[in-house]
C-alpha cells in the first residue's frame, strides 16, 4: 500500500469521519485496529491476499489458525457460507453478536483461500456493535478482524497498547476507549450435523443446543 500522511502514533477517535478514512485505508490494502463487539481487531480485507498475508505476518499467527470473517449482514454472509437448516437458526438467534460460525464455504466464495489455507471452510460472524458495523458498510467487503495482538499473547485493551505491540505495522487505529471485556466470540463446527464447540467464549454450549432442540 502506498503510504499515507498519517504520523507515526496513528491513533484516531472513532468518529464517522475517521471510519471514514479507516475504510478506505483497507479498501487500498491496509491494515487497521478498531474495537468489535467483544475484542479490539486487526482488520484487512478479507478478498486481498497480500492483506492478509500481512495479517499472519504481523501477528506472528501460523497459517494453520485460520482467520475468522466479519460481514455486516446475512446476505452477504450467504454469499460466502453454505447455511444448513441448523446454521440459519443458530445465525438468526445470535446474530448479530458475538458467536463465529464454521461453515463450507460457497464455491463462488469472494473470499481469499489465504483466510483459511488448511480446509474450505470459513468461520464467519455478524457482530453485535454499530460503529463496527459501520466500518464494514462503507468497506463495503467482507473483513478479517482477528483479536490485536501477537499469536499466544493477551488481547490489547486500549488504542494505546495496540501501538505497542505493533507501532508501524498498523496504518490507523480507531480509539474507542479501554475495552473491558476479554471474552471471545464462541466458535461452533456447524460443518457436520452435530454441532461442536469450538471455543466457548460469551455465549454458552447449552445455550446453542437449546436453540436447536427447538
Amino acid at each position: 500500500m502506498k503510504k499515507n500522511n498519517l504520523s507515526k502514533l496513528n491513533i484516531f477517535p472513532e468518529t464517522t469521519n475517521n471510519i471514514s478514512l479507516a475504510a478506505e485505508i483497507v479498501r487500498q490494502g491496509g491494515i487497521i485496529a478498531c474495537l468489535t463487539d467483544t475484542l479490539y481487531g486487526l482488520v484487512a480485507d478479507a478478498t486481498n491476499s497480500n492483506s492478509v498475508t500481512k495479517i499472519f505476518r504481523i501477528k506472528s499467527r501460523g497459517e494453520n489458525k485460520p482467520l475468522l470473517i466479519l460481514v455486516d449482514n446475512f446476505e452477504v454472509a450467504s454469499k460466502v457460507a453454505i447455511f444448513s437448516w441448523q446454521a440459519k437458526i443458530i445465525a438468526e438467534k445470535f446474530w448479530p453478536g458475538p458467536l463465529t460460525l464454521i461453515l463450507p464455504r460457497q464455491n463462488s466464495c469472494m473470499v481469499v483461500k489465504e483466510i483459511n489455507p488448511v480446509s474450505d471452510t470459513i468461520a464467519i460472524r455478524i457482530p453485535d456493535r454499530a460503529r463496527t458495523l459501520e466500518l464494514i458498510d462503507k468497506i463495503s467487503l467482507p473483513i478479517t478482524a482477528p483479536s490485536a495482538n501477537l499469536d499466544s499473547k493477551k488481547p490489547a485493551q486500549s488504542a494505546e497498547e495496540i501501538f505497542r505491540a505493533f507501532g508501524s505495522n498498523i496504518d490507523l487505529i480507531l480509539d474507542a476507549g479501554v475495552s473491558k471485556n476479554l471474552t471471545p466470540s464462541t466458535v461452533v463446527d456447524l460443518t457436520s450435523s452435530k454441532p461442536k464447540i469450538i471455543r466457548e467464549g460469551v455465549i454458552l454450549e447449552g445455550q446453542i443446543t437449546e436453540v436447536i432442540k427447538r
